[in-house]
């Protein structure tokens, strides 16, 4: 009975630190900069934000031009014809950026956080504005995930080694990736494991199938960020990797052989050919009555 309820116990002490790493995760990157993003300051981007300093790319690997903010966060303007925005990225250990969208007079048109920080899949509460400010609609966009929320999301992938949310490790975007299929509905995390050799890595394919509630996951190779972004098509397919699987697949489900007219995969002929040779054994074994008479 003590080891019983020593157990619960120790499931709640568990269950109590997950819930509170999830709340301190919110708390800390909590952006003290936000009101800057209220509004599009036109003459700030006119002089060419003066006074800000441009992140190195030690401070923020990957992703170029952007600038500091003074809680250790960074932003990136864009001023175009046809689109206004801010990106924000907020301190580690933060795996989201926030986007602030602008009418062209400058207001909020909408605002709304991002999986890492660099995709397109949204997730939170995502709000939307009038070109005079007014909230006219919220949209929650993690209900597109049915079984999980966000933060559900990140606590898993944080239980299971493949990020911190009490660092940030692996939240750079040439470790972190992510993407929503919407054909199958599920949403895909490539998360860097370690570095194999020179050239390439290991990495970890998670799958959320937000259809069956279903989260999967599988161990991959790759080569290295430097490669893939400088283009690695004329290079050879790496044993493990993603592509080196489908090809395989594609080897034993594709035509191998064709017998009487009937066309086997290289999986279906193996089978054929054991069913012959198993008839072959049996019809041989198989003695007649004249046989066991004189044999």
């Amino acid at each position: 009975m003590k080891k019983i309820l020593y157990f619960i116990s120790f499931l709640s002490m568990i269950s109590c630190k997950n819930i509170q790493l999830i709340e301190n995760y919110k708390i800390n990157n909590f952006l003290k900069d936000t009101i800057m993003f209220e509004k599009f300051d036109f003459e700030l981007d006119k002089n060419n934000y003066k006074g800000y300093v441009r992140a190195t790319i030690e401070e923020l690997p990957v992703l170029g031009g952007y600038f500091k903010l003074s809680d250790g966060g960074f932003f990136l303007p864009h001023n175009g014809r046809t689109e206004i925005d801010y990106i924000v990225i907020p301190p580690p250990p933060a795996f989201y950026s926030q986007r602030y969208y602008y009418h062209q007079n400058g207001k909020l048109e909408s605002k709304g956080k991002y999986f890492g920080l660099r995709s397109f899949v949204s997730i939170g509460l995502w709000q939307y504005y009038d070109e005079n400010g007014k909230l006219i609609k919220e949209v929650n966009e993690d209900a597109k995930f049915r079984f999980w929320t966000s933060d559900k999301i990140l606590e898993i992938l944080h239980n299971e080694g493949l990020i911190n949310l009490r660092t940030g490790v692996n939240r750079n975007p040439d470790k972190f990736e992510v993407y929503f299929v919407k054909e199958t509905q599920e949403l895909v995390f490539e998360i860097f494991s370690k570095e194999v050799d020179v050239e390439s890595e290991s990495y970890w394919k998670c799958i959320f199938n937000c259809k069956t509630g279903v989260y999967s996951k599988k161990k991959y190779r790759r080569y290295n960020y430097i490669i893939r972004q400088n283009g690695y098509k004329d290079l050879p397919i790496l044993k493990g990797s993603k592509e080196y699987e489908e090809l395989q697949k594609e080897k034993k489900e594709s035509p191998y052989q064709t017998f009487h007219g009937k066309t086997y995969t290289e999986e279906e002929w193996k089978a054929f050919e054991q069913e012959q040779w198993e008839k072959y054994q049996a019809k041989r074994n198989h003695k007649s009555f004249w046989d066991k008479l004189f044999g």
